[in-house]
């Protein structure tokens, strides 16, 4: 392809030039992704026509060696023999192949997917809050030290958004919960300073005011344009669907197992043995049995819920309590959380 690369650079080069110091037209002429992908054909002549150039300077060269260096035929035929036949084989490479059928995702492969998936959404459940008026910070910086980038962007709005109806529907917020974080981050929003109705590409999340130097993105107001489309959407959908079903129970467990493995990697035990239970293993447990079948009708949700809701406290008085007796108990008490119900996770 070296042959066709260089057709293109140099076209590029010489239009630059000729636009910029000669005719002065065309200077901001572009093409869209969606033009150039309208052009393209698949088949050979397509490829020909595009590729022309390239194959023009593999003849050009081939004369070029058969006039001052015909010593040199047997060292350059096969490169020209290849610049040649370089739309044949760009076609090859660019047809698409037959696949295998796709395979479902197995049950380890989904709850590790989603386990990081809740672990992506506590970024956004930590940091967004009113000290940034429900507006999601750029960034968060670990090391050395903690520091969160307090500006954000209509891409990173737009994100937020849509990661808390996402949320939503895997269980891990509830609806109200849900509503209050889009209507605080819509009325902030609203009181943005803005360019002929557009917002700025950066905004101080603690202050609410452009950062320097203001100027609009249509790469992000694009993004943020798309994921309003897709937020209106969900919210209609938001409405048709239960306040609770399977999926708020699937949440629950998401963040159980995410505190058993935070238990066992505070206890400095990645590879836990098959021992007996402590006490915070025990907790744990119960809160995976209440969340494996999911009640059939609103009488059987509020009982369940309220068993959750005692277990869950169980959870938290036992956490407290393994933090009360020191980093010796605490190893101790987590090193057995190796077995019990959540490992079918």
């Amino acid at each position: 392809m070296l042959t066709h690369q260089a057709w293109l650079m140099s076209d590029a080069i010489v239009r630059t030039l000729a636009r910029v110091y000669v005719t002065r037209r065309h200077l901001l002429e572009w093409v869209t992704a969606a033009q150039a992908k309208a052009g393209l054909r698949l088949n050979l002549r397509g490829f020909c026509r595009r590729m022309g150039g390239g194959v023009a300077l593999a003849a050009a060269a081939a004369v070029a060696v058969a006039w001052w260096r015909p010593e040199a035929w047997p060292a350059a035929l096969l490169f020209l023999v290849l610049w040649t036949v370089s739309p044949a084989v760009a076609r090859w490479i660019s047809v698409p192949r037959s696949t295998e059928p796709t395979q479902p995702l197995s049950a380890a492969d989904a709850r590790a997917l989603r386990l990081i998936a809740r672990r992506t959404w506590r970024f956004f459940s930590t940091f967004v809050g009113p000290e940034d008026h429900a507006l999601p910070p750029d960034n968060f910086q670990e090391t050395p030290n903690p520091v969160v980038a307090h500006r954000t962007s209509p891409t990173n709005i737009g994100l937020y958004l849509l990661s808390t109806v996402a949320a939503r529907d895997f269980g891990w917020v509830g609806t109200l919960d849900v509503v209050e974080r889009l209507e605080a981050t819509l009325e902030t929003l609203h009181a943005l300073e803005r360019f002929r109705g557009h917002l700025y590409n950066w905004y101080d999340t603690k202050h609410c005011y452009a950062l320097e130097p203001k100027y609009v993105s249509s790469v992000d107001s694009g993004n943020l344009a798309g994921h309003l489309i897709v937020l209106a959407h969900a919210c209609e959908e938001m409405v048709e669907r239960p306040r609770l079903d399977r999926a708020a129970l699937a949440g629950i467990e998401d963040t159980a197992l995410l505190v058993h493995q935070a238990a066992v990697a505070a206890a400095g035990d990645a590879r836990p043995g098959p021992a007996g239970h402590g006490p915070l293993a025990d907790a744990l447990d119960a809160v995976a049995d209440a969340v494996r079948e999911p009640p059939r009708d609103s009488a059987g949700w509020v009982a369940r819920l309220a068993t959750l809701k005692a277990r869950a406290q169980a959870v938290l008085n036992t956490a407290r309590t393994l933090v009360a007796r020191g980093p010796r108990e605490r190893a101790r008490g987590r090193s057995r959380l190796g077995g019990g119900a959540l490992r079918h996770g």
